[in-house]
């Protein structure tokens, strides 16, 4: 070997070290940035915000009674119209949504090969694979909370937008409704009297899981729309 074939290797040996180098340091510069924005969104205010919203979502009328995912439907339907006549409250859901929705796509972010069919649970796999859950676990019941109370509410916006508004929460919050599964003794409630949580079962947890599945197929405006209208219809307060 040529004295000038080891200084091209010695080169380019020079060349990959200095590239790691800076991918390393690319990524501890986004490690930094996200775990800041996290602190911050998840934060005492961002809490106190939510906690204002869960009192409002329950309302002095709760008694306490277990509830079925289309007791709980109806009751963030009620909560949608009241969201759209306090503007405080708007502000402070909006907030939460925006939060939320950039959490989602700092999750997703690095995986943007598609988000249909099997490509979309392929990525989830992948991420629950290679350690990019971390996210997930960073407080996923207040992230499926926030879903079960305001999910109406998050689909008229969408609808409006459009279908893409939502797609990351929708694929995040799905993750995160798979990760509280993983724990069998997991259990999510909503105080506003100790007394009389708000507890979400296993079986609402499932219902939520599947209409997450449904909304995650929606490719479109109308596609949305027709799964708005199937929700709606699916958890329809039977009277009798």
């Amino acid at each position: 070997m040529t004295t000038g074939d080891w200084a091209t290797r010695w080169v380019a040996v020079g060349a990959l070290g200095e590239f790691v180098i800076a991918w390393v340091i690319y990524w501890e510069l986004k490690a930094n940035r996200e775990a800041a924005f996290l602190e911050e969104a998840f934060g005492p205010k961002f809490y106190e915000d939510r906690r204002t919203i869960y009192f409002a979502f329950l309302g002095d009328d709760f008694d306490g009674r277990p509830q079925e995912r289309s007791d709980l439907w109806q009751r963030s339907l009620k909560f949608t119209d009241q969201i759209q006549g306090d503007e405080k409250l708007q502000v402070l859901c909006q907030t939460q949504m925006t939060h939320l929705n950039k959490i989602a796509l700092l999750y997703s972010r690095n995986f943007r090969f598609g988000n249909y069919g099997w490509i979309r649970h392929f990525k989830r796999r992948i991420k629950y694979s290679i350690g990019h859950d971390w996210l997930v676990e960073w407080l996923p019941n207040a992230v499926v909370l926030c879903w079960i109370i305001l999910g109406p509410y998050i689909l008229k916006r969408s609808s409006l937008i459009g279908h893409y508004w939502s797609a990351a929460l929708i694929d995040f919050t799905l993750a995160c409704v798979d990760f509280i599964d993983r724990d069998q003794n997991a259990q999510l409630a909503i105080y506003r009297d100790p007394k009389k949580p708000l507890i979400i079962s296993k079986v609402v947890l499932s219902n939520v899981r599947g209409e997450l599945q449904m909304l995650g197929k929606a490719h479109s405006r109308l596609d949305l729309e027709r799964v708005i209208a199937a929700l709606n219809s699916q958890y329809e307060r039977k009277t009798t």
